[in-house]
């Protein structure tokens, strides 16, 4: 009877496909690490929670299943993580349910290097259905005891090293190595959960101005009894929001997938696994597909800023109005040197009466010419002045959606130099080495670039100047967007109130 078990066992173990591992099998770990190392829950910064379908060799009947959720975020000022991972994993006789927490620990030593740990622990319980065994003898005791299961406690370790764009993971989600008993009338069998360790490593690499991103990757999984196998791949994304990736998994199959995302909330994927060992033909592949939900970035959030946007047209109008009152004083002034020209001819005129019995035309001619120069110059001075007010209001008018005020208790100062109490946004991210990459790159290049994290609107902006006051800030910014088209689409934030 025990080695019939024991027959079962690795029969359902090789048809996982990952030669006795009894850990789920994924596609798309690659792109949501948590699953397999708990170091990275809350990584991200962001609160995220993802699930996972995979439906595996279609074609045959009762092919293994997996459905995973999982729910990671940031704690503890994003110093630390929390995870959830709970899965239902089913292969032929055996059904595999368990759920854990995480917690993880970051150690930022600077903007470019990080060092997490992570611990997990949960429940798992183990189901046997021998009933569904074709055999020999019917009769056997082991099928007619028809279900068994066991539950049992298990914990994992993760380390994750981060350095620049290169990353590197080493975890350990089945630690324990358990072994189970199931008891019968004629004694006992037994199925050991052995131990599991992951290895996962990546480097992004950035091209055409950062908008492409090629990431090459690899993983490396194995037992205690070197029981491994290993993945070699790449993906290739675009903007951070749309990618296809292609991997490569030993004695197994070749995986192709693609993905996208949806406003920065929506995560959509799906992986497509083409075999390529002995089962090929017994079979049409493996699917697997990916639904992310990244919170933080919508709901009240929108109403904070129309509420913003109210106060920027609020202030936009004490502006114009601010203009208004400029050019009134100035038309003023004009009129006022008008009437001073009038009373100087007049002097004139009486003084050259007085002298010769009348003026001297030539004189009369040149005086008024010199005083209708004088009066054109200061018009055309206040048509410029008039236009250029028109101009900048117009401008900061059609743009308010490009203008943000923001309180300083939300930001969060990272590098180049310190703020004042405007500052001109080049670029926003949603990763922080991304902003890092795009500032470096503009310093290569000669400008004065920093980086500060709005920690409410959860966005890294690289910016380029910090004007003085609104009006000369405005003038920069336009003046920048049509200078240069790479920053057409520049804005400018305002604080409430500066540093100390």
């Amino acid at each position: 009877m025990k080695k019939l078990f024991i027959l079962i066992a690795l029969a359902a173990a090789a048809f996982t496909g990952l030669q006795a591992q009894q850990i789920p099998l994924y596609s798309q770990n690659w792109y949501h690490p948590f699953l397999y190392n708990p170091a990275r829950a809350g990584f991200n910064d962001q609160a995220q929670a993802y699930f996972i379908y995979r439906r595996q060799w279609v074609g045959f009947e009762d092919g293994p299943q997996t459905q995973a959720l999982t729910f990671d975020m940031p704690i503890m000022s994003k110093k630390a993580g929390f995870g959830v991972y709970l899965f239902n994993d089913q292969s032929s006789i055996f059904r595999r349910l368990g759920g854990n927490f995480s917690y993880a620990y970051h150690l930022n030593f600077s903007d470019e290097h990080r060092l997490s740990f992570g611990l997990s622990a949960g429940l798992q319980d183990i189901r046997i259905n021998y009933s569904d065994v074709v055999v020999l003898d019917p009769t056997d005791e082991v099928i007619l005891n028809g279900r068994r299961r066991n539950s049992f406690f298990e914990a994992g370790f993760g380390i994750h090293y981060y350095f620049k764009k290169w990353s590197l993971g080493l975890s350990a989600p089945s630690l324990f190595g358990t072994d189970l008993r199931y008891l019968s009338q004629s004694g006992q069998a037994g199925y050991e959960i052995q131990r599991h360790y992951v290895l996962q490593t990546s480097y992004k690499l950035k091209l055409a101005q950062e908008k492409f991103t090629i990431e090459p990757m690899a993983a490396f999984r194995t037992t205690e009894a070197f029981n491994f196998q290993f993945d070699v791949g790449a993906s290739f994304m675009y903007k951070d929001w749309v990618w296809i990736n292609g991997m490569y998994r030993y004695d197994y199959a070749a995986s192709v997938g693609a993905g996208f995302k949806v406003h920065d909330l929506i995560t959509i994927g799906y992986s497509y696994d083409l075999p390529i060992n002995n089962l090929n033909g017994y079979q049409t592949g493996s699917h697997e597909v990916l639904l992310g939900v990244t919170f933080g970035t919508g709901g009240k959030k929108d109403g904070v800023a129309d509420e913003k946007t109210q106060e920027l047209l609020d202030s936009l109008i004490g502006i114009t109005n601010k203009n208004d009152s400029l050019l009134q004083e100035l038309i003023g002034n004009v009129d006022s040197l008008n009437g001073e020209v009038d009373s100087l001819k007049k002097i004139l005129e009486e003084g050259l009466e007085g002298e010769g019995g009348g003026a001297d035309q030539e004189q009369l001619d040149s005086l008024n010419k010199r005083v209708q120069d004088l009066e054109d110059q200061l018009q055309g001075r206040l048509d410029s002045l008039q236009k250029q007010v028109n101009k900048n209001t117009d401008k900061a008018n059609d743009n308010e959606e490009r203008t943000r005020i923001v309180d300083e208790a939300d930001l969060e100062y990272k590098r180049g130099a310190e703020l004042g109490n405007y500052f001109m946004v080049v670029g926003s991210f949603r990763i922080e080495q991304n902003s890092y990459n795009f500032q470096e790159q503009l310093t290569r290049e000669g400008f004065k670039a920093g980086v500060v994290y709005d920690k409410k609107r959860k966005w890294y902006y690289v910016y380029l100047s910090q004007p003085d006051n609104w009006e000369k800030g405005l003038e920069q910014l336009f003046k920048l967007r049509e200078d240069n088209e790479r920053f057409h689409d520049a804005w400018i934030h305002i604080m409430e109130k500066s540093f100390k």
